[in-house]
């Protein structure tokens, strides 16, 4: 029985040491903020580009359209993360929203606030890329600005 024991333990000390050593990667590894980001960003310095295939700049959409998926390509490729800033007029603060993918679709209540503050008026899209594990090192910047008709379109779309 001892025997049985001791090939038990020889063999779950490896497994163990795994186990452990990949769970203090996982839980220590600090969450991702905005705030690291923004504390790097300089608005005035220019950046490696990034090109926002979706929607292009000026675009102007109908007050009753559905959220739109926003997205972009970094020319450079090297971003894992990127955090897209919405400005709106008649506010001070920046709306940001981090993103894992090249891509960012609005959840609901944030596409009504887009809409209604820029109807008639522009709001300015940024789009930061950097790498998650160097949030402080932006990598690239796209910047489009879109616009909400104050005018309903009045029939269906399609």
């Amino acid at each position: 029985m001892r025997e049985l024991n001791a090939e038990f333990a020889a063999k779950l000390t490896p497994l163990t040491a795994f186990v452990v050593i990949g769970l203090s990667w996982v839980s220590f590894s600090a969450p991702l903020t905005t705030n690291q980001v923004l504390t790097a960003y300089q608005a005035g310095r220019e950046y490696a580009p990034l090109t926002i295939l979706y929607p292009a700049n000026d675009t102007v959409f109908p007050p009753e359209i559905i959220p739109c998926a926003f997205s972009w390509r970094e020319n450079n490729g090297k971003s894992d993360t990127w955090l897209v800033l919405v400005g709106l007029q008649d506010e001070p603060r920046r709306h940001s929203f981090l993103c894992h993918k090249a891509e960012w679709v609005p959840a609901s209540a944030d596409w009504e606030l887009i809409k209604q503050r820029s109807r008639g008026k522009a709001a300015e899209v940024t789009v930061l890329g950097f790498r998650r594990d160097a949030p402080g090192q932006i990598l690239s910047r796209g910047r489009i600005q879109v616009t909400t008709s104050p005018d309903p379109v009045g029939a269906p779309l399609f």
